[in-house]
């Protein structure tokens, strides 16, 4: 029975795998993230479990293949730092999980959008401090307003449904996907441009390419409708921080909500509230910093997919893929093929 180190196990991830640990006796959880200074802890598994913000350098692929390891599980379906040839190197097979519950990420991306238009962070804090005033929490009805949709994925296609049933008029683009867009009764823009010139509110759902990186910059921004509203549950750098920075600035963009950032990595799944001020300014992301100063953005850290369906998925597929390298293969969801 293959044994598994969890890095990056906080509370609800133990919970997650409890079946996981059921089923491989020996596998045991590491509290910490993985990186060179803590890849060691792996000592006594076969196989590692990560996270997107765990590191897998070429050095700490050197201490894995050290300590034996074979076997790489992540319970996500990318990386952020993971060295695709190094783990070639050391003959450690990669499986990935296919996804998260696109119930799960669509509906986090609703509830970011209304969110920031009925200013839902600002009245709760307010109704905390005992000031029930209504000044600067206007919002827009949704209803008759056009929903941009880019991708139209399975995570786009249920977006696009909830923000249909508000009453909201959809436009969407997706090249690879067009007769979905027909089969959701909105409309497919040949030209992403047009999506942008159209909507009032933007929901980003597209994978992470060439052609998707930083799609929204400072050109696609000065064409969209003045005040209009963005979000991003895909992938952080879809968008250019610096250039929805200045869209707020301008009062281009009404408001920004985001549960991706480029530079994730370094920030999310830490806990950094006791942190000294000689460590706060170590760690201080001054563009990060600028970004969540405006009254007009909601933040949230890749949180999306943190339902007890979507963390149930997740294991469920862990399970697939140790059941898989057991049978010595085939891999139904291998990262890269050595």
């Amino acid at each position: 029975m293959v044994k598994v180190a969890i890095f990056s196990s906080s509370a609800y991830v133990r919970r997650q795998m409890a079946p996981l640990l059921e089923a491989h006796p020996g596998s045991f959880h590491i509290d910490v993230p993985c990186s060179l200074s803590t890849a060691a802890l792996c000592q006594g598994a076969e196989a590692v479990c990560l996270f997107v913000s765990d590191e897998a350098t070429h050095d700490v692929m050197e201490v894995f293949h050290e300590f034996g390891i074979k076997l790489m599980l992540l319970r996500c379906p990318e990386m952020f730092c993971l060295d695709l040839r190094a783990a070639e190197d050391a003959r450690i097979r990669i499986l990935k999980v296919p996804g998260y519950s696109e119930h799960a990420v669509a509906e986090h991306a609703v509830a970011l959008s209304m969110a920031l238009n009925r200013r839902l962070v600002r009245c709760y804090e307010r109704v905390n401090a005992n000031n029930f005033n209504l000044g600067g929490l206007c919002g827009i009805d949704f209803h008759g307003k056009t929903i941009g949709i880019i991708g139209v994925g399975k995570v786009g296609t249920v977006a696009a449904r909830i923000f249909k049933a508000l009453g909201m008029r959809l436009v969407a683009w997706d090249p690879f996907n067009r007769e979905a867009v027909a089969a959701l009764g909105g409309t497919h823009v040949e030209e992403i441009d047009d999506l942008y010139k159209e909507a009032d509110v933007i929901s980003l759902h597209v994978p992470l390419t060439n052609s998707t990186r930083h799609m929204i910059n400072q050109e696609s921004i000065s064409i969209m409708k003045r005040g209009v509203l963005i979000i991003n549950t895909a992938r952080g750098h879809v968008v250019h921080t610096p250039s929805i920075i200045n869209g707020l600035r301008s009062g281009q963009l009404g408001g920004v909500a985001l549960d991706v950032y480029e530079e994730e990595g370094s920030l999310f799944n830490q806990d950094r509230s006791e942190y000294s001020d000689e460590e706060r300014i170590k760690y201080w992301d001054f563009q990060f910093a600028t970004l969540r100063s405006f009254p007009n953005t909601v933040i949230t850290p890749h949180s999306a997919f943190l339902t007890t369906e979507s963390l149930k998925m997740v294991c469920n597929s862990m399970l697939s893929n140790l059941k898989e390298y057991e049978m010595g293969g085939p891999y139904t969801w291998e990262l890269h093929r050595w």
